[in-house]
């Protein structure tokens, strides 16, 4: 799905890919571009820290 994504940015400079809908929660760096997905609203959450970098740390709501 990433490089599917990637592909209709072709030629622009990304720091990130922020995405939902799957369910599925990601936050990993491919190709220096982070792709984020806090997964199911109801058992997770998303922190973005957007500082000389972007970071993304998803959360547990159900622990």
């Amino acid at each position: 799905m990433e490089h599917k994504v990637k592909s209709v940015f072709t030629g622009e400079k990304l720091d990130a890919i922020i995405f939902g809908h799957s369910h599925f929660s990601q936050n990993k760096v491919i190709d220096g571009i982070l792709f984020f997905n806090p997964g199911k609203a109801s058992q997770s959450f998303g922190i973005l820290t957007v500082e000389e970098d972007i970071k993304g740390e998803i959360i547990s709501s159900t622990s």
